[in-house]
């Protein structure tokens, strides 16, 4: 507890007001009882979307998960990712740099993190919130990545996915699932360079292309119809 308080991290649980409504409300018993949390609570329990994608991405990916960072900012939500490098980190750093808040939901080592000089700038002014159901100490597991990857999709409004492999990998099997559960709407970027985003959409995910093409507000609320062929943006009601 004394390294926790060095690091600036503190521990929240469901009883407390400050916990996660959206988490609850999305996943009930099975949120988690403790949340490791270090920075601006006030965060957690404001309007998000995720942005999910690979770890390796191109510039040109990179470039599109930023922008579409910067219109969810402009609409009024903050960004919730995973922290890792690549898609995460394009669209954490493009959130708080144009104005806004991110959420950085983490499946391991907060204690080192919160030390990278980035991280600790965001975190005390205010504009990033790290969270994690594991201990800020423990390495990464598999097991403790695909429940950080439900919780991010429970704590959104809505989820774009930027890149996946084809059947493998936390951001295959997290969009997957989130397809299956409809924890939130779940968004694909309509790119063959990636070969998950298609086979996501004909699972169910809908496919998004030009930024240009649609308010980020209307995908939080559009209703989804299940279908098990491919969605297009003009399958919403």
């Amino acid at each position: 507890m004394e390294l926790l308080k060095e690091k600036s991290i503190y521990i929240i649980n469901k009883n407390d007001r400050e916990y996660p409504n959206q988490l609850i409300k999305a996943l009930g018993n099975k949120a988690p009882p403790i949340l490791y949390c270090c920075g601006n609570i006030a965060l957690a329990n404001i309007n998000t979307v995720a942005i999910i994608g690979s770890r390796n991405i191109d510039a040109e990916t990179e470039k599109y998960a930023a922008n579409l960072a910067k219109k969810a900012v402009y609409e009024g939500y903050a960004v919730c990712s995973g922290g890792a490098k690549g898609t995460d980190r394009a669209s954490e750093k493009a959130a708080i740099e144009s104005g806004g808040y991110c959420i950085s939901f983490l499946a391991d080592l907060m204690i080192q993190k919160i030390s990278r000089p980035e991280i600790y700038t965001a975190v005390k002014n205010g504009k990033m919130l790290l969270l994690s159901a594991v201990e800020p100490d423990k390495y990464f597991h598999v097991s403790n990545a695909m429940l950080r990857n439900k919780y991010i999709y429970a704590m959104s409004q809505c989820a774009f996915v930027i890149a996946a492999a084809y059947n493998k990998g936390g951001t295959w099997a997290g969009a997957a699932e989130n397809i299956k559960s409809r924890l939130s709407n779940t968004y694909i970027w309509d790119n063959p360079k990636y070969s998950g985003n298609r086979p996501l959409i004909a699972k169910g995910g809908i496919g998004i292309d030009s930024l240009e093409k649609f308010s980020v507000a209307e995908l939080v609320s559009a209703e989804i119809k299940s279908y098990p062929e491919q969605l297009s943006l003009f399958d919403l009601n």
